[in-house]
C-alpha cells in the first residue's frame, strides 16, 4: 500500500520506491517552485542514471534540472544549479558518455531572448561549461533533440526552431558547434523518456503518473517488456512504496 506524508519544508524532493524517502536537493524557498518537469533519461549502466528538465518557478520562467543516481534510479542529486548559469533554462537532451564525460542541452531565455546551449561536464557533473550554439538571430530555438557522442569528440544534435530543423556536429567534445544542414520539415526525434541498451536488456524511463505533477521513474530488465516502478519526482511531498 502507498503512503503519502507531506513535506510543508520541502520544495523540492526526489523519493524512492521500497526503501523510504531519500533526498539529496540544495537548500531552496519554500513555494518557489510549481512544478517538476523531466523531460529526457538516459542511463550508462544499471546503477548510473541521469534525468534532465526544468523547474518550474511560480513567479514564471524555469531553472535546468539535472539529476544523477547511482544506484539505478532509487535515490537522487540534483547536479549543475551552484553557478546559476541553467537559469532560465529548459533542458530537453542528454547525453552521457561514462561516469565523467556528460553533455546536457536546452534552450535558455534571458530577457525574452531565447537561445539553444549546450552544458559539458568532464567531473561527473560537479561543474558544467556552457556552450551557446551559433545560430542565426532570425531563428527562435523551440527545443534540442537527438543529442548524442560517438567518441569523447564527434557528436551531433537537432535544433527545433518555429521555422525548421536543423543538424549541428561537433569534432571537439561540444566545445565548438557546426551547422551541417537545415530543412523547413519539423522532426520528433527520438523518445526521449525511454532509455533501453541494445544489447543488455536493462532500461528505464520515465512515465507521467495519474496524479498531477508527479512523473514515476520505472526500471525494465528485459527490453522494456515489463516495468517496475522505482522512484518518483514530485515538488512539495514524499512518498514511500
Amino acid at each position: 500500500m502507498k503512503r503519502v506524508i507531506s513535506a510543508a519544508l520541502a520544495a523540492f524532493l526526489l523519493v524512492a520506491c521500497g526503501g523510504g524517502p531519500h533526498l539529496e536537493s540544495p537548500p531552496v524557498v519554500e513555494g518557489d517552485f510549481s512544478a517538476v518537469s523531466p523531460s529526457a533519461i538516459t542511463a550508462v549502466s544499471t546503477r548510473d542514471v541521469w534525468v534532465v528538465g526544468a523547474l518550474d518557478r511560480v513567479s514564471g520562467g524555469s531553472d535546468g534540472l539535472v539529476l544523477q543516481s547511482e544506484d539505478g534510479g532509487r535515490r537522487w542529486r540534483r547536479i549543475g544549479y551552484e553557478s546559476g548559469m541553467m537559469s532560465g533554462t529548459r533542458l530537453t537532451a542528454v547525453h552521457v558518455l561514462d561516469r565523467h564525460r556528460a553533455w546536457v542541452a536546452g534552450v535558455k531565455t534571458v530577457a525574452g531572448v531565447s537561445k539553444a546551449v549546450v552544458f559539458r561536464t568532464e567531473d561527473s557533473g560537479n561543474r558544467f561549461r556552457e556552450i551557446e550554439l551559433p545560430i542565426n538571430p532570425t531563428v527562435v530555438p523551440k527545443d534540442i533533440l537527438d543529442l548524442k557522442f560517438d567518441t569523447d569528440f564527434n557528436g551531433s544534435l537537432s535544433l527545433i526552431s518555429a521555422t525548421g530543423t536543423g543538424k549541428w556536429r561537433t569534432d571537439d567534445g561540444g566545445r565548438s558547434w557546426t551547422m551541417d544542414s537545415w530543412t523547413t520539415t519539423a522532426e520528433a526525434g527520438a523518445n526521449r523518456m525511454v532509455s533501453i541498451h541494445p544489447t543488455r536488456g536493462y532500461g528505464f524511463r520515465l512515465r507521467a503518473s495519474t496524479r498531477p505533477g508527479v512523473t514515476i521513474v520505472e526500471e525494465s530488465a528485459n527490453q522494456g517488456k515489463d516495468w517496475m516502478p522505482v522512484s518518483e519526482i514530485a515538488v512539495g511531498y514524499v512518498s514511500t512504496w
